[in-house]
C-alpha cells in the first residue's frame, strides 16, 4: 500500500485523503507511519502524523441540493440536526 501511496500524484492523494471517512484515514494513516518509505519514494514519515490534510479551496458547485437534512437521535431521545439547507 505504502508503494501506491507513494506513486500517486501528490494532488490526488490529497483529494483521496480528504474524501476518506475519518476512521479509514486514521487505519491508513496508522498503517502508512508502520511502514517503510518504499524505495525511498514518498512522503516522510512526520507528514503522516496529526491533524488530516488541508482542504483544497472551493470550487464551483456542480450539483445543487435543496432542503436536505440529516439528523442524529440523542441517547436523551432529541435529535440533533448536522446538515440543513
Amino acid at each position: 500500500m505504502r508503494t501506491v501511496f507513494d506513486k500517486m500524484n501528490p494532488d490526488d492523494r490529497m483529494r483521496f485523503l480528504d474524501e476518506l471517512p475519518e476512521e479509514a484515514w486514521r487505519r491508513l494513516m496508522d498503517e502508512l507511519s508502520n511502514a517503510e518509505p518504499a524505495d525511498g519514494i514518498g512522503q516522510h514519515r512526520s507528514e503522516f502524523a496529526g491533524e488530516p490534510p488541508q482542504v483544497p479551496p472551493p470550487q464551483e458547485a456542480i450539483v445543487e441540493a435543496r432542503r436536505i437534512e440529516k439528523r442524529f437521535p440523542q441517547p436523551d431521545g432529541n435529535e440533533i440536526q448536522i446538515i440543513g439547507t
